[in-house]
């Protein structure tokens, strides 16, 4: 929790509550990988040799060789038939449709946050699940002193949290045990979830009530609540939550329940009109 320094003018605080920062490692290998991509990419037109990749990654050519062959095992890269030379494969096109699709998502979406933050006055996100993470990709600030910022791009738990929890709502106890195999779900606050079969209980009350809640099992002092949003399949493709201090969403909390959950039935009901 940080405080504003014009406090001591005199000034209203602002007060921030920060998330904590995730330590990310790189992998090495992946990095080389995409930085190997990249340099593709900058002239997608022209087609590479071994060497020329060699020479550009400052590696020996069988270790460019070892990363080529594992980009074209995920089609990310191609090699020409009967020739020694490298160009950007399909599977690129397939993740820049994907990420096409999450724009138009949150371009649809978007006016709900705004809706959202209105009438409760507290940030609104949009959130996507990549694996066992889940992805903040829009957002709209609340309107009071007090708020709770996640920068876009923000990476968080699945378990812990309002819009990860409704994000796995449909899982069941299996599903679970397989996405989480070899995942050790961390222990924030006395009120985190953490073990998979009391996970898989919790989130069947999530499926009968239409929306998750987060009372301070991610961050003590914060206070959230979201919803799954649904394609025409009835698949989840996305969750969207408001997130408040303790001390101001406290007072509020139920009342803004029946009002969320609307907001998440018009975003479904828009979403599903429209072929993302």
């Amino acid at each position: 929790m940080i405080k504003n320094p014009l406090e001591k003018n005199g000034l209203e605080p602002l007060i921030v509550f920060i998330m904590p920062k995730t330590d990310f490692t790189v992998i090495q290998a992946l990095d080389r990988g995409l930085k190997l991509l990249q340099k593709m990419a900058d002239t997608p037109q022209r087609k590479y040799n071994l060497a020329e990749l060699a020479a550009f990654m400052q590696v020996d050519r069988s270790s460019v060789h070892r990363m080529l062959s594992t980009l074209i095992k995920h089609r990310l890269v191609s090699q020409e038939k009967d020739e020694r030379v490298y160009s950007l494969g399909l599977g690129i096109y397939k993740l820049a449709t994907a990420l096409e699709k999450q724009l138009k998502l949150t371009e649809l979406i978007n006016p709900f946050l705004r809706e959202l933050v209105r009438f409760s006055g507290e940030t609104a996100h949009t959130v996507v699940r990549s694996g066992v993470q889940s992805v903040f990709v829009d957002s709209e600030t609340a309107t009071e002193m007090v708020s709770i910022y996640h920068q876009l791009g923000h990476v968080d738990e699945l378990h812990s949290t309002a819009v990860g929890k409704s994000l796995l709502c449909q899982m069941s106890l299996k599903d679970l045990e397989m996405l989480f195999e070899g995942v050790r779900l961390v222990s924030h606050t006395p009120t985190t979830i953490i073990d998979i079969g009391k996970l898989a209980l919790h989130l069947q009350d999530v499926r009968k009530m239409g929306y998750s809640t987060d009372k301070e099992e991610r961050s003590q002092g914060v206070l959230c609540m979201a919803v799954p949003i649904y394609d025409f399949r009835d698949r989840i493709v996305c969750a969207v939550g408001i997130s408040g201090p303790k001390e101001r969403m406290k007072g509020k909390f139920e009342k803004l329940i029946p009002p969320v959950k609307e907001i998440g039935q018009k975003i479904t009901q828009t979403i599903q009109g429209f072929e993302l």
